[in-house]
């Protein structure tokens, strides 16, 4: 009885923990990143625009409910036999079940927190969210600063995939680049630029704090983004003809986004030499 009551109270917290994390990550947030990131990206979404879906799931390619399993039971009747206050013990079957949840393979941080999927035929661009995940990354990772919480990482998953979708469905004088093969260096660079930009913007030191430390953990095409925007300011700091293509959105607009750009190391090279056809003196086919 006293493991059934475990199992009944954990859950419980599960339960109101994946509550928090929807409502942090709820309509609310998801409204206010549409709005900064269109403003931040210059890229707007019309009424010719699909909708982007948003569900959270626990894990990804994986269940949607955290039903207890064999194992689970195993690790409640242990503890029940240890005589532990059922209140702890239900506490550390909550860590149990979060850090044994499995992993399928999944090494990508941001991947394995949330994933944008782009329209494909009559199915809709969707935004999925794993609050198991993102309950047991802030967990793990909450010793590393104070201000880390469930409800930052949460909000900075968020808007990273609704980045994905602006700069996917986004239109800039009528031009998007939703041909851009998803995976590649290009895409998350772009979103990651977004994403910075409004958390930025928003001037919130726990929505950078989690950023930061989603970015340790993360490959780096998710860290990119910051050697392209120096880039950009380091080469074309001196131009007095093209000053603004100091900025990232510009060079995105004209340059990046009707292009077959793809990786990071293409993008430093198109850098280059786009600076190296920039005269002072003569000006040039170069219409940011």
């Amino acid at each position: 009885m006293k493991t059934h009551k475990i199992i009944q109270t954990a859950r419980g917290t599960l339960m109101r923990r994946r509550a928090d994390i929807v409502a942090a990550a709820g309509e609310d947030w998801q409204a206010e990143c549409i709005r900064e990131l269109q403003k931040t990206t210059g890229l707007t979404l019309d009424d010719t625009q699909t909708s982007c879906e948003v569900s959270f799931r626990v894990m990804k390619s994986g269940p949607n409910d955290l039903g207890p399993t064999r194992p689970i039971w195993f690790e409640a009747h242990r503890l029940a036999s240890a005589n532990t206050d059922i209140s702890k013990a239900a506490d550390l079957l909550v860590d149990h079940w979060l850090t044994h949840l499995v992993r399928r393979g999944e090494e990508d941080i941001f991947d394995s927190l949330g994933v944008y999927f782009a329209e494909d035929g009559v199915v809709q661009a969707r935004a999925e969210l794993y609050w198991a995940r993102i309950a047991a990354f802030s967990a793990l990772t909450k010793r590393m600063t104070t201000q880390m919480t469930e409800e930052a990482v949460a909000k900075v998953v968020m808007l990273h995939e609704l980045a994905h979708y602006v700069t996917h469905q986004g239109c800039y004088k009528k031009r998007h680049w939703e041909r851009f093969p998803s995976g590649q260096d290009v895409v998350e660079i772009v979103a990651q630029v977004a994403t910075e930009d409004v958390i930025r913007r928003l001037n919130d030191d726990r929505l950078l704090a989690a950023f930061e430390c989603l970015l340790k953990n993360a490959p780096a095409k998710y860290s990119a983004h910051r050697q392209i925007a120096e880039k950009l300011r380091s080469e074309f700091a001196d131009s007095k003809v093209y000053p603004q293509s100091k900025s990232f959105w510009p060079f995105f607009h004209v340059k990046i986004q009707p292009s077959s750009l793809t990786t990071t190391a293409s993008l430093h090279l198109h850098i280059k030499v786009t600076r190296a056809l920039i005269s002072d003196e003569h000006d040039v086919d170069f219409d940011f």
